[in-house]
């Protein structure tokens, strides 16, 4: 048996939740004095807790969607390891400009001669910019666009 702070009941150890923290295991209010207090702190800051529940659902659906990406692209790789392994190959061969003028790009951008602008040089809004070349011979003559507008960019080349 045990004491609840709050409405000063003496319950059965059962009526406490657990609290690792605490000497005998057990948190201080009783099971009900906890949900009235809980029921109460919403009612007051209604506005916060709806935030911090859309955050959380948020979160959880971007955590689902990851995994699920995840274990997608695995099973798929599992499936077609070879396939994938000729089209690295493949590409290695045919794509060597390419591949050579991102890799210079990438290491000027890690070893700091060059900064990666925070802005799309077409859309100007700020996002992760990807260096876009238009000519590989010349592979430090980029302009800087985010994800939808080099999409774009590459699908007026088909």
């Amino acid at each position: 048996m045990k004491t609840c702070k709050r409405c000063q009941a003496l319950k059965p150890f059962t009526d406490f939740g657990k609290d690792k923290n605490r000497l005998d295991g057990l948190t201080d209010w009783c099971k009900p004095c906890r949900n009235d207090y809980r029921k109460q702190w919403r009612e007051n800051n209604l506005e916060h807790a709806k935030e911090t529940e859309r955050k959380s659902k948020r979160d959880e659906r971007e955590r689902k969607g990851k995994q699920h990406f995840r274990d997608t692209y695995n099973e798929w790789y599992a499936k077609n390891s070879d396939k994938k392994k000729e089209y690295v190959a493949e590409r290695r061969k045919n794509d060597q400009k390419k591949i050579k003028a991102q890799n210079k790009i990438n290491k000027a951008v890690m070893s700091g001669k060059i900064v990666r602008p925070s802005t799309c040089e077409r859309c100007k809004k700020t996002r992760k910019v990807d260096a876009h070349h238009y000519d590989y011979d010349k592979p430090f003559d980029v302009i800087w666009l985010c994800r939808s507008c080099h999409m774009a960019e590459h699908s007026d080349y088909l």
